[in-house]
């Protein structure tokens, strides 16, 4: 983007070479845009620092960090699973344990729903 500004600029000064007869005003207007040009400059270079200090935060997120629910998720399908067929190796599952899977499996199904919704809300 700074070298679609600085080939813009440079233009632009051409152009006030060429056409400006007036030395004076000549010199005005290319101080004027040289002042345009660094202050451009300076916030493009600003906002690429912030746009790729944000890309370096979203991308060093640990693999265990991004995968604990959904390892916890699984787990708790894997015991439903084993216990269906008979192959857990408690006999039942207590009336809290199942409270336990309810509540995680609801949550985590409406909590990645809220997490995909608000992503779309906030590009």
């Amino acid at each position: 983007m700074l070298e679609e500004l600085q080939k813009l600029i440079t233009k632009l000064k051409d152009l006030v070479e060429q056409h400006v007869q007036d030395s004076n005003a000549k010199k005005s207007i290319l101080e004027a845009i040289k002042e345009v040009d660094i202050d451009s400059s300076k916030r493009i270079v600003n906002c690429e620092a912030r746009l790729m200090k944000c890309k370096k935060n979203t991308e060093q997120t640990h693999w265990l960090t991004r995968l604990w629910r959904p390892i916890t998720m699984l787990s708790f399908v894997l015991i439903i699973v084993l216990h269906s067929f008979g192959w857990l190796v408690v006999e039942e599952i207590h009336d809290e344990m199942w409270t336990l899977i309810q509540i995680g499996l609801g949550g985590y199904v409406v909590g990645r729903s809220a997490e995909k919704i608000v992503a779309k809300l906030n590009p």
